[in-house]
């Protein structure tokens, strides 16, 4: 409590308020006092908010020690619970034992609300952000089997109307390959015009769903390649079924 007042702050810390990025030795003012930084730790992923809903991030971040915060620690120990880090060589369980009666020896009346490890905690903190990813690849899922049927209806539609004309083409000499494909261009040339809307759409919005994401970039090449041939190929197999039937026409009875 009486040695000079230092803390330890993370990268993200040195990066943001320092132009050259060397926080050492620098003098700052955090818990109303200036303090030397006495080291430089990597970033930590924490949550925007309260509750578990708030968006993941790297935010600045300082440590200093607890014997030089003063007034201020019994007040925050007021409004919330703190919480205690400790490293064992011992298993999880053992443990837990140890640090009850160590925190017994101290006061017996304290109490201890419970342990969690690691994995836990970073279980529970990204449960919310799992549930959100699985929410939306639901509703994607269930858009993408809507536009696999509306694809669908409407190249049996087109194939239906024009089965006269199939016919007489084929009268004619046309291959059933050739009118597949007739069948199929128009549902190539919305998919082509399509993709290079959504692609584009894509890339200009990704920036306002960076902070939705964590551990991607917003301009993930790979995933808007993997996104077009997801919806290239549902698009084109849900077209092919109908175009099939041109293949078996009877020209006769068509």
């Amino acid at each position: 409590a009486d040695a000079e007042r230092v803390a330890v702050v993370n990268a993200a810390f040195a990066r943001r308020w320092f132009a050259d990025g060397s926080a050492l030795d620098r003098r700052v003012e955090l818990a109303g006092e200036p303090r030397r930084i006495i080291g430089v730790v990597g970033d930590t992923v924490e949550q925007a908010n309260w509750g578990g809903f708030g968006l993941l991030d790297r935010p600045p971040a300082a440590i200093i020690p607890v014997a030089q915060t003063g007034a201020r620690m019994p007040l925050y120990h007021t409004w919330f619970s703190p919480n205690f880090v400790v490293r064992g060589v011992a298993g999880a369980r053992v443990s837990e034992a140890a640090i009850a009666q160590a925190v017994a020896a101290v006061d017996p009346a304290l109490p201890v609300a419970r342990f969690r490890t690691p994995v836990e905690v970073r279980h529970a903190a990204l449960a919310m952000p799992r549930f959100m990813a699985a929410l939306v690849g639901t509703v994607g899922a269930l858009a993408l089997l809507l536009a696999a049927i509306g694809v669908y209806g409407m190249v049996r539609q087109a194939v239906v109307a024009r089965t006269r004309e199939f016919g007489v083409r084929l009268a004619l000499g046309a291959t059933p390959a050739g009118l597949a494909g007739s069948a199929l261009s128009p549902v190539l040339r919305a998919l082509a015009m399509g993709a290079a809307v959504g692609l584009v759409g894509a890339w200009a919005g990704a920036r306002g769903l960076a902070s939705l994401l964590h551990g991607v970039p917003a301009h993930d090449a790979v995933a808007l390649s993997v996104a077009f041939a997801v919806v290239a190929v549902v698009v084109i197999a849900a077209a092919m079924l109908p175009a099939r039937r041109v293949a078996r026409l009877d020209p006769v009875l068509a």
